[in-house]
């Protein structure tokens, strides 16, 4: 429960948010005392009710940035790997068409990608605008699903 109720309190500040958790589990202990635990948290409500109300007592919307990092995250991992699987389909190609070191060209999203095996080692470079479009999709990714602009908005109105 407490772990449920600290993701719908996110929008809070971390202090905040661990205020209102204390407060939470303090005032069902107590009810706990009085008729049981069950009745006690049946007493609390919806989880999602009392934490909308802790977020409209804020009275200001704040970022998520774990969200956004976590978004971010996943982006850029799943931008990796899809190079390293293309890299790989490159290099398996070439190998096909015989033994020995060899060095494959191909493009990925937006970069010429020059690929390169031999016995001890593979390697690949990436040239072009591509990492960097890949780095500006991670930050816009990671400022959208953490709500970036309420920080700009607080901000913009001290």
């Amino acid at each position: 429960m407490t772990t449920r109720l600290s993701v719908l309190l996110e929008d809070l500040p971390a202090r905040r948010s661990r205020e209102v958790r204390r407060d939470v589990e303090a005032e069902l202990v107590a009810a706990a005392a009085d008729g049981g635990m069950r009745e006690a948290v049946a007493g609390l409500g919806s989880l999602r009710m009392l934490a909308a109300g802790y977020k409209e007592a804020e009275g200001r919307p704040l970022p998520r940035w774990w969200t956004g990092g976590a978004a971010a995250f996943v982006v850029a991992v799943a931008w990796m790997a899809g190079a390293a699987v293309y890299v790989a389909g490159l290099l398996d190609g070439s190998a096909a068409a015989g033994p020995g070191p060899t060095t494959v060209t191909g493009w990925y999203l937006w970069s010429d990608v020059v690929a390169t095996s031999s016995a001890d080692s593979i390697g690949m470079s990436f040239e072009g605008p591509g990492p960097l479009v890949g780095l500006a999709t991670v930050a816009v990714v990671f400022f959208v699903a953490g709500r970036g602009w309420r920080l700009l908005r607080r901000l913009a109105s001290s």
